[in-house]
């Protein structure tokens, strides 16, 4: 179900991204000579106009073929090549514009729908449905031993006759924290389920651990009238911008001083561990872990780094600087260099995302 997922949404969020070269494209007066969904081997298309559709084999995401957008064919007037500086521009973000235009109606449906919030432990007006849910569970601790797992939501404690209902964070923090070297059994729901496991509460935990080996959220469901939710959407997509952008400058700054950044990126494997962990938290979890990938995907392509969209921005803004058209020889060769460049990065961090799994 995991893969299944992640496979969807690598799709929705590819296709969304190639939609939008697409519609602007042809709204622009240029050759669209494919736009598949999937990649080859074809199984199926259908010609409409200037246009095949297909259908391919290998399922992840999509893709379109515009004609002159490597340089051919600049005298055709429907060739990307024949175009104005402002069209190619609008064309290359186009995908860019799309990937965030979908995060915002993820964003915006989420808030309408009710948007799973960290409230700590406060309790803000119109919260609904709170529950104290495990976050994270260290390797190698207790709670690990014992099967705990994200999305395990904690109603009780109890240890030598005492037993607490788990309202808050805190609720659950001293009651442990004054029964250290104990074992306590920890109630807590499971989907449907309700189970008590019973966990040793550490005394002397690992630096940057708890007795237990979990962290914890407070999380509820705050919902949004519709027009308000519209209004949210451009919050939680500004917010998500910055929080990405932020994110992209601690990792480059961490390369810098040359540590390691294996624990910051996470690769195809990476993402299918985060979508189940989305999963198990919750379907608006899920959505809203969608829109964010949408905005990292929006992000990295603005990158001007050949193969990238900000690549060939960035060289449509050279050749409008010298008023001529780069030689083809050298962009086809930076941005084949370049897609194999980011194809090994991949394939680093999904290396290091096989040794994280032992």
């Amino acid at each position: 179900m995991t893969i299944l997922l992640f496979i969807v949404i690598l799709a929705f969020l590819i296709l969304s991204h190639e939609f939008g070269h697409f519609i602007i494209a042809k709204k622009s007066g240029i050759r669209v000579e494919e736009f598949g969904l999937g990649f080859p081997p074809r199984l199926y298309g259908i010609k409409k106009g200037d246009t095949l559709y297909s259908i391919n084999l290998i399922p992840f995401g999509g893709f379109v073929k515009i004609e002159g957008e490597e340089g051919e064919h600049p005298n055709d007037p429907k060739s990307f090549a024949a175009k104005p500086a402002y069209i190619k521009a609008a064309v290359l973000v186009a995908g860019v514009a799309f990937n965030l235009l979908s995060a915002y109606l993820l964003f915006a449906v989420i808030s309408w729908a009710g948007t799973p919030t960290n409230i700590g432990d406060e309790n803000p007006p119109g919260v609904r449905d709170v529950q104290v849910l495990v976050g994270s569970v260290d390797a190698a601790s207790p709670a690990s031993d014992a099967g705990l797992v994200v999305g395990d939501s904690i109603i009780r404690a109890s240890a030598n006759n005492q037993s607490v209902d788990i309202q808050t964070i805190s609720d659950l923090q001293i009651f442990i924290e004054d029964r250290k070297g104990e074992i306590i059994d920890i109630t807590l729901l499971r989907g449907e389920n309700e189970e008590t496991i019973p966990i040793f509460a550490r005394a002397n935990p690992p630096p940057q651990e708890g007795p237990l080996g979990i962290s914890l959220l407070r999380v509820g469901i705050v919902k949004s009238p519709w027009y308000e939710a519209l209004w949210d959407g451009f919050v939680m997509l500004g917010r998500s911008m910055l929080l990405v952008v932020s994110g992209f400058y601690d990792i480059i700054r961490i390369a810098l001083a040359g540590e390691d950044t294996s624990a910051y990126l996470a690769g195809p494997i990476g993402i299918v561990g985060l979508v189940g962990q989305s999963l198990d938290l919750g379907f608006l979890f899920l959505l809203q872990f969608t829109a964010i990938l949408a905005v990292h995907l929006a992000i990295i392509n603005l990158v001007p780094f050949p193969a990238l969209d900000g690549g060939r921005l960035f060289f449509l803004f050279i050749e409008t600087i010298i008023r001529r058209p780069l030689p083809r020889t050298f962009t086809n060769y930076a941005n084949t260099l370049g897609f194999f460049f980011l194809i090994g990065l991949m394939l680093l961090i999904t290396v290091a995302d096989v040794k994280k799994l032992f």
